[in-house]
């Protein structure tokens, strides 16, 4: 299972992406349903009604990992370790990874390849 990042959510939702996601290969966060559902609000457009539809059908298609606790001492540790070595982080960014890891995915599709390099554990695939 590979773990889908904002960028390539955002463009597969937009339909600047034009795979073929079956959805048993593929998983996402609530990190990251958290990040395109803030972008959708945040806009003023007249079809906002049917972006957030058209997200909501994708979201109960795909599994979504849970922010679970061991995940969020994880997201803690890996922050810190960047701190530590001068590569920090954004802090959703360490959550994704972790909430990931934790469940056993170790690919993250994604644009932010440097971001996610940092991360012991984690592969990007980039797209």
């Amino acid at each position: 299972m590979k773990c889908l990042d904002t960028t390539y959510l955002i463009d597969y939702l937009e339909g600047t992406l034009k795979a073929q996601m079956p959805p048993q290969e593929y998983c996402t966060t609530q990190i990251n349903v958290y990040e395109i559902l803030v972008g959708i609000h945040r806009r003023n457009s007249p079809k906002k009604a049917e972006q957030l539809a058209r997200t909501e059908r994708f979201f109960r298609e795909v599994h979504i990992l849970p922010l679970t606790d061991s995940a969020v001492r994880l997201a803690a540790e890996i922050g810190g370790m960047l701190v530590r070595s001068g590569k920090e982080l954004g802090q959703n960014d360490c959550m994704i990874a972790a909430i990931a890891l934790t469940h056993g995915v170790s690919t993250v599709i994604t644009k932010n390849i440097s971001d996610f390099r940092r991360i012991h554990g984690i592969t990007v695939e980039p797209y």
